[in-house]
C-alpha cells in the first residue's frame, strides 16, 4: 500500500466516523419504544392496569375468534354484535372458554365485560372492531378480518 492510497483510507475512515456520529443530545436518545407500555395520558400504568390491557388484548382475541371460526367466514360472512355470542363458535366451547364467552354482553351500546364496550362494524368485505377501556389507561384494540391486533391512543 503506497504513501498515498494509505492516506486517502484513513481520510475516509475519519470522514465516516464524523458522519456516524450523533451531532445533537436528541439523535442519542433512543428510537425504540419504552419498555412499560404507557396510559393513553403518558403515565406508566398501574399493576391493575396492566391487568386490565391484559383483559383487552384477551376480549379482541375473543371477537376475532368468534367471527373468524364461524361458517361463512371463508365467504366474507360475519355475524353482527348482537349475535356474538350465540355464534356456532360460540356454541360449541365447552370449559372456561364457554364460560368466558357467556359472561359477555354482545347487546350494541352495552358494556361487553365491565368497563369495556365493543363497537363492531359488519360490512360486505369483512369487519373491523374496537374495544375501548372507559376506566383505566384509556386503552383501546382495534382489529378486523385479518385478526391483526392494534394498540390504539389518541394524539396528543
Amino acid at each position: 500500500m503506497t504513501m498515498m492510497t494509505r492516506a486517502v483510507f484513513v481520510a475516509l475512515a475519519v470522514v465516516m466516523s464524523v458522519q456516524a456520529s450523533p451531532i445533537t443530545p436528541a439523535a442519542q436518545q433512543p428510537s425504540s419504544p419504552p419498555a412499560t407500555p404507557l396510559c393513553a395520558d403518558g403515565t406508566a400504568p398501574t399493576p391493575e392496569q396492566k391487568a386490565r390491557r391484559t383483559q383487552g388484548v384477551r376480549l379482541t382475541r375473543t371477537i376475532n375468534n368468534l367471527q373468524i371460526n364461524q361458517p361463512g367466514a371463508r365467504e366474507g360472512k360475519f355475524v353482527q354484535q348482537q349475535d356474538l355470542g350465540t355464534s356456532p363458535f360460540a356454541a360449541a366451547q365447552t370449559g372456561a372458554a364457554a364460560e368466558f364467552i357467556r359472561s359477555l354482553n354482545f347487546a350494541p351500546g352495552a358494556e361487553l365485560a365491565p368497563g369495556w364496550v365493543l363497537t363492531l362494524d359488519v360490512t360486505p368485505a369483512g369487519y373491523w372492531f374496537m374495544i375501548e377501556d372507559k376506566t383505566a389507561c384509556g386503552l383501546r384494540f382495534i382489529s378486523n378480518q385479518k385478526g391483526i391486533i392494534f394498540e390504539a391512543a389518541p394524539l396528543r
